[in-house]
């Protein structure tokens, strides 16, 4: 018996070594094309600046003169991006380079925008947060952040930590207070002991933290949503909130920024 226990818990082992050799060779990549591209900007005879793209000597940083790029929507090169970001910088400068050929501007976040969004649940869950940076649509409707983040370990990504994306808009004229996620197989279970939500979003579940006057109309603005997977959507008041779960990438970017503008010019 003990031995044919053996033989399943060595399989297993080794099943589970395969599975997991890809991810760890992935990470190992990733350390070691970092490590190349710490090592040849230390050798560098010049320092840079990557929100601007100026390039100085330690010289000129002393004396604080150096010639600098006013301009901060600038499209950055492939060759720039690739020398001086990490692995998981570079899709956030690609998608930046994206939003700025669209028209997007890139612009600080304030004081109070960082209070605004530090009292949100979206964000409640982590440890730390903080905004990588900040893009405003042409039309000044809605909001693109990069931020990364640390998960707490009570929360379902516990021990996460990387980069996400968060989208901001309004919504006028409504009062009420809502989180919704993706459905789970258990949500139906629940709706017996507390009550079917204030309204439903096909495979997203609804959780009312405070009711709103018109959440049949939030229901319908927010039909575009349906089956979506792998985000939170918060919405107090007049704020809307999306924010992903996972790194950001194309595809995500592509299929929810149409969605968040739709919303924002309804």
């Amino acid at each position: 018996m003990f031995e044919t226990w053996g033989i399943y818990v060595f399989f297993g082992a080794i099943l589970l070594a395969i599975f997991l050799y890809p991810k760890i060779r992935k990470v190992l990549r990733q350390d070691t094309e970092d490590e190349d591209r710490i090592r040849k900007s230390l050798s560098d005879d010049y320092l840079y600046d990557p929100k601007t793209g100026a390039k100085f000597t330690v010289e000129q940083a002393v004396s604080g003169q150096w010639l600098s790029h006013d301009n901060l929507d600038r499209l950055k090169s492939d060759e720039e991006i690739s020398e001086f970001y990490s692995s998981e910088e570079q899709i956030l400068e690609r998608l930046a380079n994206e939003l700025k050929k669209s028209g997007f501007q890139y612009s600080e976040s304030s004081d109070e925008e960082i209070e605004i969004l530090g009292n949100t649940h979206t964000l409640a869950n982590y440890d730390t947060w903080f905004v990588k940076s900040r893009y405003i649509s042409p039309d000044a409707s809605y909001v693109v952040n990069f931020i990364r983040v640390v998960a707490n370990p009570h929360f379902k990504q516990a021990g996460f930590q990387g980069f996400q994306m968060l989208f901001e808009t309004k919504i006028p004229d409504f009062d009420g207070h809502y989180l919704i996620t993706e459905r789970t197989f258990a949500e139906p279970l629940l709706e017996l002991f507390v009550g079917k939500d204030d309204f439903a979003i096909k495979g997203l579940d609804v959780r009312t933290i405070r009711k709103g006057w018109n959440p049949m109309v939030l229901q319908e603005m927010l039909a575009d949503f349906a089956n979506e997977s792998n985000l939170e959507i918060e919405i107090n008041g007049e704020n809307f909130y999306l924010k992903t779960f996972s790194e950001p990438n194309f595809d995500d970017f592509l299929r929810l920024e149409p969605k968040i503008q739709r919303l924002a010019q309804s």
